[in-house]
């Protein structure tokens, strides 16, 4: 909480109350510009005046995903799979023989995968305690079947960053990423995921 802000210059200092501690593991005090404080305690805390287009190309952490077997069991509860029964992929090593994964449960393991890519306030520069998030268009395209068991690795960075106005002013981030077994060249899907940040 700031008790005042002195002037208008680059930088401000903030009276803290005296009972003041930054809490957990690696708190900080982070000292911002003062025109930005200013707009952003006239205006409720928003902050329009981020420019996310310095994002674009910004590649994001890679991450891994395992088909478990508990994960499409239970994801075949709650989703209607017509048709879809447990199936053996016939291969050239009896240790490749796996069930396959239902085709629907794909999308999951992209959208779970890609969560794991990024941090929302170091990646995106969003506050998702504070501000609103949806996401937006992903499309997909598959290059072979999941298998129960296998460990995927989630490749992603940011392709594209546009701001739109509804009602209200909000960015639109366009992630494109990259799925691959443990086999080099195994690609298993790409495509890309739109996240909507309102401002």
């Amino acid at each position: 909480m700031i008790d005042a802000i002195p002037r208008l210059q680059d930088t401000v200092v903030a009276t803290l109350p005296s009972s003041y501690e930054p809490r957990g593991a690696g708190a900080r005090v982070t000292v911002r510009p003062a025109v930005v404080l200013v707009w952003e305690w006239q205006n409720g805390g928003l902050q329009l005046d981020i420019d996310r287009t310095t994002l674009i190309g910004r590649e994001l952490r890679s991450a891994i995903y395992t088909v478990t077997e508990v994960d499409v069991n239970d994801f075949l509860g709650v989703v209607d799979e017509p048709g879809f029964a447990a199936t053996r992929e016939i291969t050239a090593s009896a240790a490749d023989n796996a069930s396959l994964a239902p085709p629907s449960f794909a999308p999951f393991v992209a959208v779970l995968g890609l969560l794991k890519t990024f941090d929302w306030q170091d990646d995106f520069l969003f506050d998702y305690r504070t501000g609103t998030a949806m996401f937006g268009e992903q499309s997909i395209e598959f290059h072979r079947p999941l298998r129960v068991g296998e460990v995927v690795a989630i490749a992603a960075s940011i392709s594209d960053v546009c701001e739109k106005q509804g009602k209200s002013l909000f960015d639109v981030i366009e992630v494109t990423f990259e799925i691959t077994g443990s086999a080099e060249g195994d690609r298993l899907m790409s495509g890309q995921q739109s996240y909507i940040l309102f401002k």
